[in-house]
């Protein structure tokens, strides 16, 4: 190519030539500097981000005869920068988000009442259950976590990693962050009801913890999930009254997730189910 104002000027961006042509006649009148980001098209429809800057030179009569300056392709810094953007918008909101997870974790528990020293206990185990999910998450680039690995990491955090007593079955199944926050704090309220009222209390007892996947809603799949509780007498250690746990999978999961829910607590154990729906998931 011939080096050429003209040459230069068909290469530019439709989009950005008015502004790039109006910054170079400004340098022409003025300091006789310039420099400016624009895009260029390249003869194969390739579109750059160029950083050109440049210094002319006149003469006598003030008239400019001569160019000096350098086009430089900062296409892939121009990317870079847009995507540090958006990774920083996306923290911002999932900071956000986490913020008010644990503030309404913070007022329920305190809601609930209690002595001091228990309201810290079940606030501490409730953030350790909500830090173990994002743990879980930073291990896989995909941003989405496993149910099984979800539930073996909160029964290991709680003692029970590799009792006999629980039986877990069910195919592979990826959560969204958002969903994995919530699922792992009704997994804790869970297996924490059922080490102070439940199977966990009583050596003889035992847990079927099952799931699957169905399309019985339609074309969308849903997580059919079920925790079921056997050999736990009746008398004595139901919980009195429906505390942070009970509303949080009877009222929060529908809430945040769109969840159904039930939860019952009967002659044998603790018994809930959880409808999830999961989209992008395979049936």
């Amino acid at each position: 190519m011939e080096p050429s104002y003209g040459a230069w000027a068909d290469r530019l961006h439709p989009e950005d030539r008015v502004r790039t042509e109006a910054v170079v006649r400004s340098a022409l009148t003025g300091d006789g500097t310039y420099r400016h980001e624009y895009r260029i098209v390249r003869p194969d429809g390739t579109i750059l981000r160029i950083l050109g800057h440049g210094s002319l030179s006149y003469d006598r009569a003030r008239r400019p005869i001569r160019l000096i300056g350098a086009m430089i392709d900062v296409t892939e810094r121009h990317h870079a920068a847009a995507s540090r953007s958006m990774l920083i918008g996306e923290l911002q909101h999932r900071v956000r988000n986490l913020l008010a997870v644990v503030r309404s974790i913070f007022a329920r528990t305190v809601e609930a009442g209690g002595p001091i020293e228990d309201i810290a206990l079940h606030f501490k185990g409730r953030l350790d259950a909500l830090a173990r999910t994002h743990v879980i998450a930073t291990r896989n680039p995909g941003a989405t976590l496993d149910l099984e690995n979800l539930l073996r990491e909160e029964l290991l955090a709680a003692g029970f990693g590799s009792d006999p007593r629980v039986l877990l079955d069910g195919p592979d199944v990826a959560l969204d962050s958002r969903s994995a926050e919530i699922i792992g704090l009704a997994l804790h309220e869970l297996i924490t009801n059922a080490i102070k009222y439940g199977a966990f209390k009583f050596p003889a007892a035992r847990i079927e913890i099952r799931w699957s996947i169905n399309l019985r809603y339609g074309s969308e799949p849903h997580l059919l999930f079920k925790w079921m509780e056997q050999g736990v007498p009746m008398v004595g250690v139901l919980p009195g009254h429906q505390g942070f746990g009970s509303e949080f999978i009877r009222e929060g999961l529908p809430y945040r997730l769109g969840a159904e829910t039930e939860l019952v607590f009967t002659g044998g154990g603790a018994r809930c189910t959880i409808s999830l729906p999961l989209p992008g998931n395979p049936a």
